[in-house]
């Protein structure tokens, strides 16, 4: 519950929509009264500042704390280089890399989700390598360059690309 929240960012999130995709097996009645269990279940742990819910949704705060997601994704925002370099140092493997739910709507959500980042950190990786193989660093592209090759070994682009910084 809370990493769907924090991929949400700041938007308010249906009740509904939360009970259904991480207790969907379940009735209706008895996905409402887990999700109402955990909430207040993390109302204990994160406390009333941290976890904003009425009637109909529920959300984190903007300010509840930090997350990798949130970060990484301003950091793309921003798109300055020191904001690039930021981006790919949070990003460190997939999203929430070996964890299941067990709740087979939720389990799909993440599949996509880790896709999803995956795929905005390989473009990060390759738009970061060819820039600072233009700025004339190239310990750090071919760095770089290495990693995107490590993370996605099928792009023969990235291969291409890191023989000719080695041979630099």
């Amino acid at each position: 519950l809370v990493a769907y929240l924090a991929v949400a960012g700041e938007r308010p999130q249906p009740r509904d929509k939360l009970a259904g995709l991480l207790w969907g097996e379940s009735g209706e009645e008895q996905a409402r009264t887990s999700l109402r269990q955990a909430l207040s279940g993390l109302r204990k742990c994160l406390g009333d500042d941290v976890l904003f819910a009425d009637g109909g949704t529920v959300a984190l705060g903007p300010t509840a704390f930090t997350c990798d997601v949130r970060e990484f994704a301003a950091a793309l925002a921003d798109g300055s280089p020191a904001a690039l370099e930021r981006a790919a140092a949070l990003y460190r493997g997939d999203l929430l890399e070996g964890f299941q739910a067990g709740a087979p709507t939720f389990d799909e959500w993440l599949a996509v989700e880790r896709e999803r980042w995956r795929q905005q950190a390989l473009a990060l990786l390759a738009r970061l390598g060819e820039s600072q193989e233009q700025a004339g660093r190239l310990d750090r592209a071919t760095q770089t360059v290495a990693r995107l090759v490590a993370l996605d070994s099928l792009r023969e682009d990235a291969h291409r690309r890191l023989l000719a910084l080695y041979a630099r």
